[in-house]
């Protein structure tokens, strides 16, 4: 191997482990602020939808709900209950530690 290239397998390494060493930047966020941040986005998300099924959400409420709607069927109609339910969950019952660890990471 020539120097450059025993150069260059080095500071790719070094990168390697520079990345590895690097946290996410929500890795230091307290889980209630994880919590909260999911429901204020799944408030959000459930409300657009809300608004779309019936008309209310303006242009894009009604692709959405074209959208989902083809997707879905009928059964769109659960989506805005499952975000409120995600609030619910996040918020209030922050002791279901298994369901709680799965939807803070998802944020």
């Amino acid at each position: 191997m020539s120097k450059r290239a025993k150069k260059a397998k080095k500071d790719k390494e070094e990168n390697r482990k520079k990345q590895e060493s690097k946290n996410r930047w929500h890795d230091n966020l307290k889980p209630e602020t994880k919590n909260s941040i999911l429901a204020v986005f799944s408030f959000a998300l459930g409300l657009i939808l809300t608004l779309s099924a019936f008309g209310r959400a303006g242009v894009i409420g009604r692709g959405v709900f074209k959208a989902l709607e083809l997707f879905f069927g009928a059964g769109f109609f659960l989506l805005p209950v499952v975000f409120f339910l995600i609030i619910i969950i996040s918020v209030f019952f922050p002791f279901f530690r298994i369901i709680n660890d799965i939807l803070s990471n998802i944020v």
